[in-house]
């Protein structure tokens, strides 16, 4: 935790002396609702300077109705419960670098999900939980389409590390995992188009 800490801080370091006086200065103090991360889909980004922005991310799934078996011998001796799923993901946009219509900035941030599952035989079966605790530390690009005649429409994505630390439902063991992502920019095989429209 303490080298992940260091690498945040480095990177706040380095990105705070730049600034954005182009394409970020149009749009402080507008909220923009869109979509950026596809585990927390309902999205907000929102500048409150040149230099500085944040993102706030929810996702949400829930699902009824959903068998728990209690006689591993009899599948028709059964209850019913809720499973809910739940994510959220806040972080923060420190801009590098600004041009007319583009800015580059960096985006370390926190994110938090639960699944919901049934884990067990029949018989023994019960709800439990898993969580992941993320931290994404990305390089990113915003490209308002103002050439376009949509100056408050914007398209985004970024590359980076995230760091997992997940806890798997019943009494497995906590797994840890550093990978290289990438979010929003590319729209081939199972990657996502961000986009975010400005009030």
């Amino acid at each position: 935790m303490k080298r992940i800490a260091a690498i945040l801080a480095a990177a706040v370091m380095f990105a705070a002396p730049a600034t954005a006086q182009d394409a970020v200065s149009d749009h402080v103090g507008m909220l923009g609702f869109g979509y950026y991360n596809p585990n927390a889909p309902v999205g907000l980004r929102y500048w409150t300077s040149p230099s500085f922005g944040f993102d706030v991310g929810l996702g949400f799934k829930s699902e009824n109705q959903v068998a728990i078996f209690d006689d591993a011998s009899d599948p028709t001796k059964m209850n019913t419960t809720s499973l809910a799923d739940f994510a959220f993901e806040v972080a923060v946009l420190l801009p590098l670098a600004s041009e007319e219509n583009m800015v580059v900035y960096v985006r370390p941030g926190i994110m938090y999900m639960s699944e919901a599952e049934i884990i067990g035989a029949a018989g023994s079966q019960k709800k439990e939980s898993a969580t992941t605790f993320a931290i994404p530390l990305r390089l990113g690009a915003e490209f308002f389409l103002t050439k376009f005649g949509f100056p408050n429409l914007s398209l985004a994505g970024d590359h980076g590390l995230d760091f997992y630390f997940m806890s798997p439902a019943g009494d497995g063991d906590s797994v840890t995992e550093i990978m290289t992502v990438t979010s929003g920019a590319s729209v081939v095989s199972t990657s996502n188009l961000g986009f975010h429209f400005y009030f």
